[in-house]
């Protein structure tokens, strides 16, 4: 099992809209995958209930009281980490991560809250025997305005890879609605999303090849947006 931590401790940064589009992109492979839910106010849940029949399975699990969640077997484990989960709450859920995506919105406030957080992680003691991968997504910007600007000159600052750019658009909201990622919707709606997680995908290393077998894989048009001519070859 690959354990996928998405977390911020700063609210409304798209955590819960990452998490289900990560989600509904390794279920199109037909790979089993698990969405964990910490949140009080259940998006992720909320959204797999919108879900329909007709659509890959994804498995949820709702952690209440922080006790630890029985889980089935699973490839792929996604934790939608509320905001304001933090220090020792979080120290094991880290621990255990194999890949942490950490979303941010191109505003001060979020950016200061981000670099906090950042900083913390560095230079807490108890996770110096943890080395997940840790890559940030920069959310709902929108190019060419100052928080545009604002948010290329945090990324330049912070010693980790920038895994995605997504820009401010009404596609999430609408795939959010019916419970469904925007690998789902028609890929004419929403080729350049597609195109903006190209970058995303490589970094988890989603490999084209490794499940050549699966029964679902994405409709021909997505699969060749996604992957267009690169290869990931590791799967780490």
């Amino acid at each position: 099992m690959r354990t996928i931590l998405v977390l911020n401790p700063k609210g409304g940064s798209g955590k819960s809209t990452i998490s289900t589009n990560l989600a509904g992109f390794f279920a199109c492979w037909g790979v089993r995958v698990t969405l964990m839910d910490f949140d009080s106010q259940a998006s992720s849940m909320e959204w797999l209930a919108a879900r329909p029949e007709s659509c890959p399975v994804i498995k949820g699990v709702a952690v209440q009281n922080d006790e630890p969640p029985v889980l089935d077997e699973t490839d792929y484990l996604i934790i939608d980490v509320p905001s304001g989960y933090y220090t020792e709450q979080l120290l094991p859920w880290i621990q255990r991560a194999e890949r942490i995506i950490v979303p941010v919105l191109p505003s001060p406030h979020d950016i200061r809250a981000t670099k906090h957080f950042l900083d913390w992680m560095a230079t807490d003691e108890r996770l110096e025997d943890c080395a997940p991968a840790i890559g940030i997504i920069a959310n709902r910007v929108k190019e060419n305005t100052r928080s545009f600007k604002l948010i290329k000159s945090f990324l330049q600052t912070v010693n980790l890879p920038c895994i995605g750019i997504l820009r401010d658009t009404q596609n999430y909201v609408l795939a959010a609605q019916y419970g469904l990622s925007i690998f789902e919707l028609p890929s004419y709606e929403v080729k350049k999303d597609l195109l903006q997680w190209q970058r995303f995908v490589k970094w988890l290393c989603m490999d084209r090849f490794i499940y050549p077998d699966v029964p679902i894989k994405p409709d021909q048009a997505v699969y060749s947006v996604i992957y267009g001519d690169q290869t990931c070859t590791a799967h780490a």
